[in-house]
């Protein structure tokens, strides 16, 4: 990595960590761009260089998860539904995935507890459903887009609620049984 680019990676951090330093001390809600710019001894308009708004800081790690998902998705599972709860305890094996809301923010309970941030987890949730319903049937996964929406929902929703009730996602899979979570492809 070339010294230029590093030196723009070590400043994003630097304005994530100071995003969440203030969001920590005053509320989300009480700071603004400008603070965090000048916290991180920028101007205002260099902090839209990093960040398009706000809350894409606090969601700066948003398309990990829906990457590794879609990598799932290329292994064209057959069927989806069981390679997936098999993938999804592997996933969470690993040490850096022990909790799902650390994987997307560095600070889950900012979220959890930020009206405007909840609102934007919900879109987050969302685009995540609609870019893997796409892969679903793009890889030929699923008959139908009716089957494609539902099975991504499906997907998302495991972590979904992993992070919304604060649990492990293999919390979230040991609670699934062909009673309560049917299969549906």
């Amino acid at each position: 990595m070339g010294k230029r680019l590093e030196n723009k990676r070590r400043k994003r951090l630097e304005i994530i960590t100071n995003a969440l330093r203030l969001f920590q001390e005053r509320g989300y809600e009480q700071v603004s761009t400008a603070d965090i710019a000048t916290a991180s001894h920028i101007a205002k308009k260099t902090f839209y260089q990093y960040f398009p708004t706000k809350d894409a800081v606090v969601f700066d790690r948003e398309g990990a998860l829906l990457a590794q998902l879609v990598a799932f998705l290329q292994t064209r599972p057959d069927p989806v539904w069981p390679a997936y709860v098999a993938w999804v305890r592997r996933w969470a094996q690993q040490d850096t995935h022990a909790s799902v809301a650390h994987v997307l923010f560095a600070n889950p309970e900012l979220v959890r507890t930020t009206p405007a941030l909840q609102t934007r987890l919900l879109v987050m949730w969302a685009g995540y459903e609609r870019v893997l319903a796409q892969y679903l049937r793009r890889l030929d996964l699923c008959p139908d887009p009716v089957t494609a929406q539902l099975l991504a929902g499906r997907l998302v929703t495991v972590f979904r609620v992993a992070v919304d009730q604060n649990l492990a996602v293999t919390g979230v899979l040991d609670r699934l049984t062909p009673k309560t979570f049917p299969p549906v492809v």
